[in-house]
């Protein structure tokens, strides 16, 4: 039986392998997001390649999403993405450098709502 850890890093592996087999969809609303932020591709790879999946929305339509941070150099850098298994790719949804009102000095824990 797989643990919710194993789970997290299968569905990590799968993403990082259809990057580098290039099966990738970049949504209009990522490179916007991208340009506007000052975020290289090579970040976007560099944060998925070396990150971690930190949050998952399982519920998202029409595929499931992950939130992964990672490091491309000096920054931190979130990428949303969502997976599709059927055709085996990864959409980039969204990239951001996290911030501190809302993550953690580590950019991976998110601050209490409270």
């Amino acid at each position: 039986m797989m643990t919710k850890d194993n789970l997290v890093q299968n569905m990590l592996k799968k993403i990082q392998d259809a990057l580098e087999k290039r099966n990738v969809v970049w949504r209009q609303h990522s490179l916007a997001r991208m340009l506007e932020r000052n975020i290289s591709r090579d970040d976007v790879f560099s944060a998925i390649q070396g990150g971690k999946l930190i949050e998952s929305y399982s519920e998202a339509k029409p595929y499931p999403s992950y939130l992964i941070s990672g490091r491309s150099g000096q920054k931190t850098v979130h990428v949303v993405v969502a997976w599709n298994d059927d055709v085996y790719s990864v959409y980039i949804i969204t990239v951001y450098i996290p911030d501190t009102n809302h993550f953690q000095e580590n950019g991976v824990t998110r601050k209490s709502r409270g």
